[in-house]
């Protein structure tokens, strides 16, 4: 499983645009990696920029 986050994160790192989740570390490792690469663009941002993000399921 680590090595899938990885591959993930890597292929996110390389891409021409990212677009991540407000308050992830996933999101904050790849912008962090894509900064450190010289892969980051003027047009990366987080999706619902400005929301909370809620980790917890209503239960059903």
């Amino acid at each position: 499983m680590k090595v899938d986050a990885m591959l993930d994160k890597t292929i996110c790192a390389m891409s021409s645009v990212f677009i991540g989740s407000s308050g992830s570390t996933f999101t904050d490792d790849i912008l962090r990696l894509r900064k450190d690469w010289g892969s980051a663009s003027l047009c990366d941002e987080y999706l619902c920029q400005g929301e909370l993000p809620n980790y917890v399921a209503d239960d059903e």
